[in-house]
């Protein structure tokens, strides 16, 4: 994950860094980190 994603210190360092906690905006990304999926069809 990108850096700016993590958080970088104190109790929850290596989180995400999120947008929302404590009913206000913290200025952060996303409360998870970005899933990619590759899904492959074989075609006949």
């Amino acid at each position: 994950n990108k850096h700016y994603l993590t958080n970088k210190r104190g109790r929850y360092k290596g989180y995400p860094l999120r947008s929302f906690a404590d009913g206000g905006f913290t200025g952060g990304f996303s409360d998870h980190f970005p899933v990619y999926a590759y899904i492959i069809k074989q075609v006949n």
